[in-house]
């Protein structure tokens, strides 16, 4: 398993995974699906954030395909020490060690840069991600009851922070 920074070629593989991601609608950062064209679209907005250090984001790759993803976005002006994350695992990689792999590497970097605060955004049905936010040190700051609508169910939407 390598985790490494994303870099352009991995775009049409990182388009699946989200896109295999936003159909099971339980993410919050990927929520719809996107072309290839759309992606490398933000893909270039994301290497333009990236040259300011204002976003990261890694991949994970076993047997030469990506399994994983991780990103962390920093907060503007006021809340400049803030970085909120995200991380999405393949669904048949999930619960072998890659989305605790991707959210370390993350973490270690946040770090190594200066990065104060560290926040998360759950769905209240996405059990697993809590859980390892948890694991990592996160506590639940807040919650919106019925903040999140899918179709016509309701779930909180939950906060989740870390002080590096």
């Amino acid at each position: 398993m390598l985790i490494r920074e994303a870099i352009l070629s991995d775009v049409p593989e990182l388009n699946k995974l989200l896109n295999s991601v936003a159909r099971e609608k339980i993410h919050l950062s990927v929520n719809k699906t996107k072309t290839l064209k759309e992606r490398e679209k933000w893909f270039k907005k994301y290497l333009e954030k990236r040259k300011k250090n204002k976003k990261i984001m890694l991949v994970c790759l076993k047997n030469n395909k990506i399994v994983g993803f991780s990103s962390a976005k920093r907060k503007n002006g006021k809340k400049s020490h803030v970085w909120e994350i995200s991380y999405q695992v393949k669904k048949e990689y999930r619960k072998i060690g890659i989305g605790s792999t991707l959210l370390s590497k993350l973490l270690d970097y946040l770090k190594n840069i200066g990065a104060e605060q560290i926040i998360a955004f759950v769905i209240e049905t996405n059990k697993a991600s809590a859980t390892l936010l948890k694991k990592f040190g996160f506590e639940e700051v807040g919650r919106i009851k019925k903040g999140i609508k899918i179709g016509e169910n309701y779930c909180d939407y939950i906060l989740f922070q870390k002080t590096l």
